[in-house]
């Protein structure tokens, strides 16, 4: 089928209240990309890894759901979502010298994939990683496939990465930060990786990153998140046209004119203030947001932003 909805994800510190991702909601069909945005420490990747129900230590769910083609992610059984986690949704990690086992080869690692999800034979897994290797762009694949992470380059280790990824055959597809470590031409050859795949094989994308210049080519819609929830989500084109939250209008300004951005420091997740948290970075603030915080508010049919001046 292909369908994703995040209805109303909050996330945070166990044995104390205290949201780091707050009421995340947004849903994606087949061959969508959606993009997420924002500065480190907003809640992205913490959102990301949560999809798959994977909580960094210290982490827990207050509430909310994500959905897989109608299947509850937090509902079911550990046992269920333990060959969900591969087969219908899979991850990409930012750095593949850490996420990859140092003492298996690449073969060995995708293989293991292929055994929890397939009844293949010895020859057959191997035909098929051989066959993954190749489809990531990665040549001579019967060679690389020998090889151990800390044996290929970082581009070829990404790529590997996302062909492990794609071994059990995804309907959904995380990638969070894919091209952090690398430089900007592997960059751009990872992106249009990614692109062909979601085109070819109809995936649904989620593309996490600080980069504009990237999502920008790859997203069908971006989500700006600040400080653990979504600020602003539309279409891609719509958002670099017309950001309506001063956060967005900020990135985007630094996006077209090639600029830093320097003013202040994102809010502390510790001490958020009662009102807007963007209220004492904001460059226009209102009376409204100094006391209370705003709802995500349907601008139009396809543009949601979270700020008073449009209430």
């Amino acid at each position: 089928m292909g369908f994703l909805e995040v209805k109303d994800l909050t996330l945070g510190l166990k044995n104390t209240y205290l949201p780091l991702v707050e009421g995340v909601s947004f849903s994606l069909k087949k061959g969508q990309t959606l993009g997420i945005v924002g500065e480190s420490g907003c809640g992205k990747s913490l959102t990301g890894l949560s999809l798959l129900r994977l909580f960094p230590p210290g982490i827990t769910h207050y509430r909310g759901n994500v959905f897989i083609d109608g299947i509850s992610l937090f509902e079911i059984p550990e046992r269920e979502l333990f060959k969900i986690r591969g087969k219908k949704i899979a991850i990409i990690l930012q750095d593949p010298l850490t996420a990859l086992n140092p003492v298996f080869t690449i073969e060995e690692q995708i293989e293991e994939v292929l055994k929890v999800h397939f009844s293949l034979s010895k020859k057959e897994r191997k035909e098929r990683v051989y066959q993954l290797l190749s489809e990531v762009g990665i040549s001579e694949p019967k060679l690389r496939a020998k090889c151990y992470p800390h044996e290929l380059s970082g581009g070829l280790r990404q790529r590997a990465m996302i062909a492990m990824a794609l071994a059990g055959n995804p309907e959904v597809l995380i990638a969070d930060e894919p091209t952090t470590a690398l430089d900007p031409t592997l960059q751009v050859q990872i992106i249009e990786l990614l692109k062909t795949l979601k085109e070819e094989r109809g995936l649904i994308l989620l593309f996490i990153t600080h980069d504009l210049t990237l999502v920008k080519h790859l997203a069908d819609r971006i989500a700006v998140f600040y400080a653990g929830e979504i600020v602003e989500i539309a279409p891609a084109e719509v958002l670099f046209e017309n950001p309506l939250h001063p956060y967005t209008q900020t990135l985007v300004s630094v996006f077209k004119n090639d600029e830093f951005l320097t003013k202040a420091m994102p809010v502390s997740m510790l001490e958020k203030p009662k009102g807007c948290w963007y209220w004492e970075r904001c460059l226009t603030p209102c009376k409204e947001g100094k006391e209370k915080h705003p709802e995500l508010i349907n601008f139009d049919s396809f543009h949601q932003v979270r700020c008073w001046n449009y209430v």
